[in-house]
Protein backbone atom coordinates (compact mmCIF):
# COMPACT_ATOMS: atom_id res chain seq x y z
CA UNK A 1 0.00 0.00 0.00
CA UNK A 2 2.75 2.11 0.88
CA UNK A 3 4.68 1.90 -2.61
CA UNK A 4 1.02 2.57 -4.17
CA UNK A 5 0.88 5.83 -2.31
CA UNK A 6 4.65 7.08 -3.66
CA UNK A 7 3.72 6.00 -6.96
CA UNK A 8 0.43 8.16 -6.91
CA UNK A 9 2.83 10.96 -5.28
CA UNK A 10 5.35 10.82 -8.09
CA UNK A 11 2.27 10.70 -10.87
CA UNK A 12 0.81 13.65 -9.16
CA UNK A 13 4.41 15.75 -9.01
CA UNK A 14 5.41 14.42 -12.39
CA UNK A 15 2.05 15.66 -14.05
CA UNK A 16 2.35 18.87 -12.17
CA UNK A 17 6.14 19.78 -13.19
CA UNK A 18 5.31 19.02 -17.01
CA UNK A 19 2.07 21.33 -17.04
CA UNK A 20 2.99 24.92 -18.48
CA UNK A 21 1.66 27.51 -16.50
CA UNK A 22 -0.33 31.01 -17.35
CA UNK A 23 2.83 33.14 -16.99
CA UNK A 24 4.71 30.28 -19.26
CA UNK A 25 2.25 30.08 -21.85
CA UNK A 26 2.08 34.05 -21.86
CA UNK A 27 5.54 34.33 -22.63
CA UNK A 28 5.62 31.81 -25.08
CA UNK A 29 3.10 33.75 -26.82
CA UNK A 30 4.87 36.99 -26.67
CA UNK A 31 8.02 35.75 -27.40
CA UNK A 32 6.27 33.70 -31.00
CA UNK A 33 4.78 37.32 -31.63
CA UNK A 34 8.09 39.17 -31.42
CA UNK A 35 9.24 36.12 -34.42
CA UNK A 36 6.54 36.50 -35.90
CA UNK A 37 5.20 32.82 -36.03
CA UNK A 38 1.85 33.94 -35.11
CA UNK A 39 -0.21 30.15 -35.95
CA UNK A 40 2.37 29.52 -32.48
CA UNK A 41 0.91 32.66 -30.19
CA UNK A 42 -2.37 31.85 -31.40
CA UNK A 43 -2.22 28.25 -30.21
CA UNK A 44 -0.29 30.01 -26.62
CA UNK A 45 -2.56 32.23 -26.41
CA UNK A 46 -5.66 29.93 -26.68
CA UNK A 47 -4.06 26.66 -24.79
CA UNK A 48 -3.58 30.14 -21.49
CA UNK A 49 -7.55 30.73 -21.91
CA UNK A 50 -8.77 27.05 -21.83
CA UNK A 51 -6.15 25.79 -19.83
CA UNK A 52 -6.51 28.70 -17.20
CA UNK A 53 -10.07 30.61 -17.48
CA UNK A 54 -10.01 31.57 -13.83
CA UNK A 55 -6.04 33.37 -14.55
CA UNK A 56 -6.34 37.28 -14.35
CA UNK A 57 -3.73 36.59 -17.52
CA UNK A 58 -6.80 34.82 -19.35
CA UNK A 59 -8.68 37.82 -20.35
CA UNK A 60 -5.58 39.23 -21.31
CA UNK A 61 -4.22 36.51 -23.45
CA UNK A 62 -7.82 36.75 -25.14
CA UNK A 63 -7.26 40.72 -25.89
CA UNK A 64 -3.77 39.55 -27.43
CA UNK A 65 -5.54 36.73 -29.92
CA UNK A 66 -8.51 39.33 -30.93
CA UNK A 67 -5.36 41.38 -31.50
CA UNK A 68 -3.69 38.75 -34.02
CA UNK A 69 -6.98 38.42 -35.60
CA UNK A 70 -7.81 42.35 -36.05
CA UNK A 71 -4.46 42.72 -37.29
CA UNK A 72 -4.82 40.03 -40.19
CA UNK A 73 -1.46 37.89 -38.35
CA UNK A 74 -3.09 34.41 -38.38
CA UNK A 75 -2.37 32.45 -40.97
CA UNK A 76 -5.19 30.85 -42.58
CA UNK A 77 -7.78 33.86 -41.64
CA UNK A 78 -8.24 36.94 -43.94
CA UNK A 79 -10.58 39.92 -44.70
CA UNK A 80 -13.85 39.86 -43.10
CA UNK A 81 -13.45 36.36 -41.66
CA UNK A 82 -10.43 37.82 -39.59
CA UNK A 83 -12.45 40.64 -38.65
CA UNK A 84 -15.37 38.45 -37.43
CA UNK A 85 -12.97 36.32 -35.31
CA UNK A 86 -11.52 39.38 -33.39
CA UNK A 87 -14.78 40.24 -33.31
CA UNK A 88 -15.93 37.40 -31.38
CA UNK A 89 -12.78 36.90 -29.26
CA UNK A 90 -13.03 40.65 -28.29
CA UNK A 91 -16.65 39.94 -27.39
CA UNK A 92 -15.53 37.23 -25.09
CA UNK A 93 -13.83 38.71 -23.03
CA UNK A 94 -16.58 41.60 -22.50
CA UNK A 95 -18.77 38.95 -21.69
CA UNK A 96 -16.81 36.34 -19.51
CA UNK A 97 -14.76 38.87 -18.13
CA UNK A 98 -16.71 41.84 -17.53
CA UNK A 99 -14.42 43.52 -14.68
CA UNK A 100 -11.36 42.88 -16.13
CA UNK A 101 -9.13 45.79 -17.43
CA UNK A 102 -9.14 44.51 -20.86
CA UNK A 103 -13.03 44.03 -21.23
CA UNK A 104 -13.62 47.88 -21.65
CA UNK A 105 -11.05 48.15 -24.47
CA UNK A 106 -12.44 45.05 -26.29
CA UNK A 107 -16.06 45.84 -26.22
CA UNK A 108 -14.98 49.12 -27.85
CA UNK A 109 -13.05 47.40 -30.14
CA UNK A 110 -16.09 45.27 -31.63
CA UNK A 111 -17.98 48.66 -31.85
CA UNK A 112 -15.08 49.88 -33.82
CA UNK A 113 -14.63 46.69 -35.85
CA UNK A 114 -18.41 46.44 -36.54
CA UNK A 115 -18.89 50.16 -38.10
CA UNK A 116 -15.47 50.94 -39.40
CA UNK A 117 -14.18 47.37 -41.09
CA UNK A 118 -17.84 45.74 -41.72
CA UNK A 119 -19.96 48.47 -41.63
CA UNK A 120 -22.65 46.99 -39.71
CA UNK A 121 -24.24 49.94 -38.11
CA UNK A 122 -26.74 48.55 -35.95
CA UNK A 123 -24.69 46.10 -34.40
CA UNK A 124 -22.29 48.81 -34.13
CA UNK A 125 -24.58 51.50 -32.54
CA UNK A 126 -25.98 48.40 -30.20
CA UNK A 127 -22.56 47.86 -29.11
CA UNK A 128 -21.32 51.28 -28.40
CA UNK A 129 -24.20 51.94 -26.41
CA UNK A 130 -23.58 49.05 -24.22
CA UNK A 131 -20.37 50.18 -24.29
CA UNK A 132 -21.76 53.79 -22.57
CA UNK A 133 -23.69 51.64 -20.21
CA UNK A 134 -21.32 49.66 -19.02
CA UNK A 135 -18.28 52.12 -19.05
CA UNK A 136 -19.51 55.63 -19.03
CA UNK A 137 -16.77 57.25 -17.01
CA UNK A 138 -14.24 54.81 -19.13
CA UNK A 139 -10.96 56.98 -21.39
CA UNK A 140 -12.73 55.46 -24.63
CA UNK A 141 -16.11 56.82 -23.19
CA UNK A 142 -15.76 59.95 -25.40
CA UNK A 143 -14.62 58.10 -28.25
CA UNK A 144 -17.76 55.97 -28.47
CA UNK A 145 -20.00 59.02 -28.42
CA UNK A 146 -17.58 60.39 -31.04
CA UNK A 147 -18.17 57.01 -33.27
CA UNK A 148 -22.48 57.13 -32.72
CA UNK A 149 -21.99 60.71 -33.97
CA UNK A 150 -19.93 60.10 -36.80
CA UNK A 151 -20.74 56.57 -37.97
CA UNK A 152 -21.29 55.67 -41.61
CA UNK A 153 -19.72 59.27 -42.60
CA UNK A 154 -16.95 59.58 -44.44
CA UNK A 155 -13.87 61.65 -43.50
CA UNK A 156 -15.21 64.77 -45.63
CA UNK A 157 -18.33 64.63 -44.30
CA UNK A 158 -17.25 64.67 -40.92
CA UNK A 159 -15.46 67.51 -41.41
CA UNK A 160 -18.37 69.51 -42.86
CA UNK A 161 -20.58 68.93 -40.19
CA UNK A 162 -17.69 69.67 -37.73
CA UNK A 163 -17.66 73.23 -39.73
CA UNK A 164 -21.38 73.56 -40.05
CA UNK A 165 -21.28 73.11 -35.98
CA UNK A 166 -19.03 75.53 -35.21
CA UNK A 167 -20.33 78.46 -37.06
Amino acid sequence: MKHILLLLLALVIFAGCNKNSADKYMKQAKAAVEQKKYADAVKYYETLASEFPKDSLAPEALYQLGALYQNKFVPGFAGNSSTEKAILIFRSVFDKYPDSKQAPNCLFMCGFLQSNELNRYSDATDTYNTFLQKYPNNDMASAAKYELDNMGLTPEQVLEKKVTTNK
